[in-house]
């Protein structure tokens, strides 16, 4: 796994939920698409050549400098500084720290599709377009394939059933959004399935038996 592509993708996705945060859509939605083309790069084992390392600094050059413009930006209302809080950074290291495990690989392409997902639900909330709505949709489709593919390698290797707490955080995600496009869409029923499957998640971690929520032994 490329550590450079990597870095390319973490700082890409970074610097675009900060565009997303200040209502500047169109940058953030470069960013954000530019840091999934670097993190393919890096799943492919694309070979680490100058003139494309120039290539991704110079997006990620424009991603800084349309960060720290005055331009125009869009105010967003409570629903979608709601959303927008749900959006996840990769923490920051160093060089020598990069993630190269199958494991992070899976997250760090959950991770950006995840925040792409939320891209399209707050651009489809904001111009109250369906078709928007619908990119959220296949991209949380694809998320939640992603993190159930983790959790099934876990029980193929006997790791346990739990997934480790960012992917658990992006399945929660992923499907309280998709229980709300569905109901944006009115599509009630499969909105519901959704809410359900979310609760149903988040019941079976908090009283499994390695959650610091479960009974004690008797």
């Amino acid at each position: 796994m490329s550590s450079f592509y990597l870095r390319a993708a973490m700082n890409l996705n970074n610097v675009g939920i900060s565009l997303l945060e200040v209502g500047k859509l169109s940058p953030a939605s470069t960013a954000l698409q530019d840091a999934l083309e670097a993190m393919k790069c890096s799943v492919r084992l694309d070979e680490e050549q100058p003139q494309r390392h120039m290539v991704f600094d110079q997006k990620l050059s424009r991603a800084i400098t349309a960060l720290q413009t005055e331009e125009s930006s869009i105010s967003f209302f409570d629903q979608y500084l709601l959303l927008t809080a749900s959006l996840i950074r990769f923490p920051p290291c160093g060089p020598h720290e990069m993630p190269t495990s199958r494991i992070n690989i899976h997250e760090g392409c959950a991770i950006v599709l995840h925040n792409l997902a939320l891209f399209y639900q707050l651009n489809g909330l904001h111009d109250n377009q369906s078709i928007l709505m619908r990119k959220s949709l296949s991209l949380c489709h694809l998320v939640h394939s992603i993190v159930l593919d983790v959790r099934e390698e876990q029980d193929d290797q006997d790791q346990g059933h739990n997934l480790p707490t960012r992917l658990l955080f992006i399945l929660v995600n992923v499907l309280n959004c998709m229980g709300q496009v569905h109901s944006y869409l009115g599509e009630h029923d499969l909105a519901q399935e959704c809410f359900r499957r979310l609760n149903t998640t988040l019941a079976e971690t908090l009283f499994s038996p390695d959650s610091l929520l479960a009974a004690p032994a008797a």
